[in-house]
C-alpha cells in the first residue's frame, strides 16, 4: 500500500534518514521505535507527506507524489491519511464533534453523512457522552480519543500516530492501545506508531527500529 524506496533527508549537512526502505502493508499495526533523534519522527512526517524527502521515493498504491504541488498534498493527505499527535492539536474554540467534523467538512463531504459518522466514531471510543465539551474541559485521555477520532473520519488507509500515549497515564495509554487495535479490526485501517512505549510496540504486527538514521 505504502513504499518507501531509498529514502534520505537532509537538514543543512545534518543527514537525519540515510537510505530508507520500507513497505506498509493494509491492515497492519507497526511501531517504530528506536533513540531520541534518530529519526522516527522524520520518517513519519514523509510518509505523512508532511515533509519531502532530500531524495528517494514515496509510493501510494503503486502511485509516486513526488509531482504533487503542496495543495495536491494537502488533499491527498486530507482523503488518505490520518494524524494522531502526543499533544491532540485540538482547536480550543470548537467541541469535540466540531473537532472530529473538521477534516471531513474540508473534504467538502455531505455534512449530515459526517456528523453521523462522527457521533458514531465518539461513541464507539466512549466520548459521545463528550460530544459538546471543548477541549479544555476534557481529560488528557478523553482529548487524545477525540484525536483519534477525527483522524478515523475520512477512512483515510493509514493512521499515523507520534507518540500517542506519551501524555497519557498509564491506565489511560493502555486503553488508547486498545482502541487502536479494535479500530484496526472494525475498519481494516493500517497504522504506523512512533513510540517509547515498549509494550505497545512488542504488541504490533511489525516493529522497526530505527537507529542513526537507518533501519536496523
Amino acid at each position: 500500500m505504502i513504499e518507501l524506496k531509498n529514502i534520505t533527508k537532509n537538514y543543512g549537512d545534518t543527514q537525519v534518514l540515510k537510505g530508507i526502505d520500507l513497505s506498509i502493508g493494509p491492515n497492519q499495526i507497526i511501531s517504530i521505535v528506536g533513540a531520541s533523534g534518530a529519526g522516527k519522527t522524520t520518517l513519519l512526517e514523509i510518509i505523512g507527506t508532511l515533509s519531502r524527502p532530500t531524495s528517494g521515493q514515496l509510493l501510494f498504491d503503486d502511485r509516486s507524489i513526488e509531482g504533487f504541488s503542496d495543495k495536491e498534498l494537502s488533499g491527498f493527505r486530507n482523503q488518505h491519511i490520518g494524524f494522531i499527535f502526543q499533544f491532540h492539536q485540538l482547536l480550543e474554540e470548537f467541541s469535540a464533534i466540531e473537532n472530529v467534523m473538521l477534516p471531513g467538512l474540508i473534504a467538502k463531504n455531505n455534512k449530515t453523512d459526517v456528523l453521523q459518522k462522527a457521533k458514531t466514531l465518539l461513541d464507539r471510543l466512549g466520548v459521545g457522552h463528550r460530544k459538546d465539551h471543548k477541549p479544555s474541559q476534557l481529560s488528557g485521555g478523553e482529548q487524545q480519543r477525540i484525536a483519534a477520532c477525527r483522524a478515523m473520519i475520512n477512512n483515510p488507509k493509514v493512521i499515523l500516530a507520534d507518540e500517542p500515549t506519551g501524555n497519557l497515564d498509564s491506565g489511560n495509554a493502555q486503553e488508547l492501545q486498545n482502541i487502536f487495535f479494535e479500530l484496526k479490526e472494525i475498519y481494516q485501517q493500517s497504522f504506523v506508531i512512533v513510540s517509547h512505549n515498549e509494550k505497545l510496540a512488542e504488541r504490533t504486527d511489525r516493529k522497526i527500529t530505527i537507529v542513526d538514521g537507518k533501519i536496523l
